[in-house]
């Protein structure tokens, strides 16, 4: 039986428990959202989801609003409860990059809670951690440096904060060290299929950290957006 096709509202709010929270600015560039209109008409639609309980907006420090899921989207989704709280600079922070990293769909996919367990899952069979720390992107990579023309999935930790490179650098070490401690990730930075992603809100700290040695795979990409968390 051919599957109803999701309406212009179901996909916003799809894409809004996937990235956690988006601006509608960026939620217009997403090619499945290219006949919904401009980012004021999407906006009308959020803002009607406000209205009806399933989302919420939160302002930020500069720039447009952000929405996020309420707790009635949360159930709705099956989101993680903690996703219809009012988000901290941090977790904005999580939000700008994941809505602006998920345009890119060739390179990056963002899973949900549930479709990254089971990915882990199918990888190990020790059990999982009751609660996966931080969030997680799917990167295609190279097999190798020698035949670049074959990719293969990685998983790759995000870190999207508002710090100095060399605190920056740190992060990935900690990060890193602590999920080296459990055996499906520790088994993946074996196996050179794990890394870390890193967003910065400008080209001087992506260049500064592009200097640094670190312990996995590291790629740094700007993200402009994050600009907007800078008082």
């Amino acid at each position: 039986m051919k599957a109803t096709p999701k309406t212009i509202d179901e996909i916003l709010i799809d894409l809004t428990a996937r990235t956690r929270g988006i601006r509608a600015e960026t939620a217009s560039r997403y090619p499945q959202l290219k006949k919904a209109g401009n980012p004021a008409a999407i906006g009308k639609r959020m803002d009607r989801q406000c209205e009806k309980g399933v989302l919420a907006s939160s302002p930020l420090p500069k720039g447009p609003k952000i929405y996020r899921l309420s707790n009635k989207g949360v159930r709705l989704t099956g989101s993680p409860s903690c996703w219809a709280s009012a988000p901290t600079t941090s977790i904005a922070a999580e939000m700008l990059s994941v809505g602006c990293l998920g345009l890119m769909s060739a390179e990056y996919v963002f899973p949900t809670h549930s479709e990254l367990r089971s990915l882990l899952a199918n990888l190990t069979n020790e059990p999982l951690p009751a609660r996966l720390p931080g969030r997680f992107v799917l990167r295609s990579g190279p097999i190798s440096s020698s035949d670049i023309q074959k990719s293969e999935m990685h998983v790759h930790a995000l870190l999207s904060e508002l710090r100095p490179a060399d605190h920056l650098k740190k992060r990935v070490e900690i990060i890193v060290e602590n999920l080296g401690h459990t055996k499906v990730f520790a088994e993946l930075i074996e196996l050179h299929l794990f890394g870390v992603t890193v967003a910065v809100p400008n080209a001087v700290v992506k260049n500064t950290l592009g200097t640094q040695t670190f312990p996995v795979p590291t790629n740094v990409v700007v993200i402009e957006e994050l600009q907007d968390l800078i008082g």
